[in-house]
């Protein structure tokens, strides 16, 4: 399989293609919105989902960025999933079916994306089909796709612009490349803001190569055009948000709330939630058991009187300040708190029952599959990131760069299977690799061994 024709390589990549949308479309219909095989797909409310398209379709009608044609200005959700959608809205129409298309898009662009970036790192045309056939198998990338709308663009966004920092780097010729990884890097934190960290690793590391170069003035000024070309589109959504909101802010609203669900007193052990029963769950009963440590549960479990009254930003100030008071009063059991997320990393724990409300049965196979997931690509991802150090050192730089950037947001935010996507998909090329080279071992050692001895011949013989 080594020696794959470019022909049947193509074939099969396509047909690869074809198996993440069949799979994709089955985990659509029959799990994640069963109603829609009789056409009647419709948004739960409470959701991201819901959000989104509220959003969009107002931005359309009106012109304005508000979830509701008389409400306020908001900044509830960041712009990288709004603008395109509300785009395609404007083209096709405002359905939910349009920003469905939109999400499987540009989930099965992933899948020959992580292709090209294993051929990038050096891969054989085995490893490519590897790397693609992980992409659309992947269980949290099949349920990303299906229902949670703002995971499959991010991604994509944030693997496009690795590649094309890769793409950049072979020769003087790559500043066009460099510049659309700025625009990517920014679609991707309009996306998830938290990107941000990997963005400001990348500029670090970026200026510290520039100085360095021996053609420094050069660097430097590609470098400069590289930031800007990044930083614009962020900068104008918080230019947006000071002109409508009175505040400079880049990211969105509705982290905070999310933060401190993830970094309060409940999550960290220290007192019971503050309320008893919650869908017929006994929620003292649920924390005594340690279901609630190093994960994240919905604020009303932490606190009974979060002020509703205040506006937006008022009350993402109070969310914010909810979490710096726990941060101060209690860094000792903040420690510990991150000692739970660090196991819950490894154990691939899922978040607490009454929170998600599943059967214990259902709730035992997400476990089982997200366990099996996260160690494959661990242990595989980490033994093909030592290979790709020893072949390509500059890939595998970009790639820990990226990596690192990604890791702490599992740890300062909630660990599961979604939160851990980003670094789960920054793996699949490394897994792809180790995978390779163990069909290969595989390969030499059983031919080998099965070949027949080899016939004297004349100068053997003498």
């Amino acid at each position: 399989m080594d020696e794959v024709n470019p022909r049947s390589s193509v074939a099969m990549g396509a047909i690869l293609v074809l198996l993440a949308l069949a799979v994709r479309l089955g985990f659509f219909f029959a799990i994640a919105h069963p109603e829609a095989r009789q056409g009647d797909f419709h948004l739960l409310d409470e959701t991201d989902e819901i959000d989104y398209h509220r959003l969009a379709t107002t931005l359309v009608e009106t012109g304005k960025y508000r979830l509701f044609a008389e409400g306020p200005a908001t900044a509830k959700r960041p712009p990288g999933m709004i603008l395109p959608l509300a785009a395609l809205y404007a083209i096709f129409g405002l359905s939910p079916w349009v920003a469905m298309v939109w999400v499987l898009l540009c989930a099965l662009l992933l899948v020959p994306l992580l292709g090209r970036m294993a051929q990038q790192a050096g891969g054989s045309p085995r490893a490519v089909l590897l790397a693609m056939a992980i992409t659309a198998l992947l269980p949290t990338l099949v349920f990303t796709s299906g229902g949670i709308w703002s995971e499959p663009p991010s991604l994509l966004f944030t693997l496009l612009a690795l590649h094309l920092l890769l793409r950049a780097e072979p020769g003087p010729g790559g500043e066009g490349s460099r510049l659309w990884a700025g625009l990517s890097l920014a679609m991707a934190f309009l996306n998830r803001p938290s990107v941000g960290l990997v963005i400001g690793l990348l500029g670090l590391w970026l200026l510290w190569r520039a100085w360095h170069s021996t053609a420094r003035s050069q660097a430097l000024r590609n470098l400069a055009l590289f930031t800007l070309v990044t930083a614009l589109p962020i900068l104008a959504w918080g230019a947006r948000n000071w002109w409508t909101l009175g505040e400079p802010l880049l990211g969105n609203t509705e982290s905070t709330a999310a933060l401190w669900g993830s970094n309060n007193e409940v999550t960290a052990g220290l007192r019971p939630p503050a309320i008893d029963i919650f869908n017929g769950v006994d929620l003292r009963q649920e924390a005594a058991s340690g279901a609630y440590l190093g994960t994240w549960v919905p604020p009303y479990y932490v606190a009974d009187d979060i002020p509703v009254d205040l506006d937006e930003m008022a009350l993402h100030h109070w969310f914010q300040q909810q979490t710096r008071n726990f941060l101060r009063q209690h860094p000792t059991a903040y420690l510990k708190l991150v000692g739970h997320k660090i196991r819950r990393t490894l154990t691939a724990e899922p978040m607490p029952p009454s929170v998600l409300g599943e059967s214990p049965a259902k709730r035992r196979a997400k476990h089982l599959i997200a366990f099996g997931e996260r160690w494959f690509l661990l242990l595989l991802g980490t033994w093909g990131m030592v290979q790709l150090w020893h072949r390509r050192r500059l890939v595998a730089q970009h790639y820990l760069l990226f990596l690192l950037g990604s890791l702490p947001v599992v740890i300062v935010a909630y660990v599961n299977a979604r939160i851990f996507l980003p670094v789960s998909a920054l793996l699949i090329v490394p897994t792809a690799l180790a995978l390779d080279g163990l069909l290969g071992r595989a390969q030499r050692h059983f031919v080998g061994r099965g070949a027949p001895p080899p016939t004297p011949t004349t100068e053997m013989a003498r």
